[in-house]
């Protein structure tokens, strides 16, 4: 990002979370492009219902100064465990509830689920 302000190879850059690694590395990324002074926008992949609502929390920033891509997951998925993001009158609404994209259908989540694994809490820091 300091390489792009200073040279002035950009003035824009797509931020995709999932991409970068997560939203904790996302919110780092966007501060480096806000104190760089250039516009952001944020972009998707071909994530699921969660993925987008990730994209739909962050979108709201002061940051992101430019149109993103918030388009809902069904345009690829047939089936997605996760909520899909909808849209009304140009605006997706905020979540309702606790958490980002609410509660997976278990019955989808268990059908597309290749292994899976516990991870105890003490564990945890070592993975954030």
């Amino acid at each position: 990002i300091d390489a792009l302000a200073t040279h002035r190879a950009a003035t824009a850059v797509v931020l995709k979370p999932s991409k970068l690694g997560g939203i904790r590395v996302a919110l780092d990324v966007l501060d480096r492009i806000q104190v760089a002074g250039m516009h952001a926008i944020i972009g998707g992949m071909l994530e699921s219902g969660l993925g987008r609502h990730v994209l739909a929390a962050l979108a709201p920033l002061p940051a992101f100064t430019l149109t993103g891509d918030l388009s809902p997951a069904s345009r690829w998925l047939e089936d997605d465990p996760f909520q899909d993001i909808s849209m009304r009158n140009g605006m997706i609404p905020a979540p309702t509830q606790p958490g980002i994209a609410g509660e997976p259908a278990a019955n989808l989540l268990h059908r597309y689920t290749v292994r899976d694994t516990t991870i105890a809490a003490s564990q945890m820091e070592r993975l954030v």
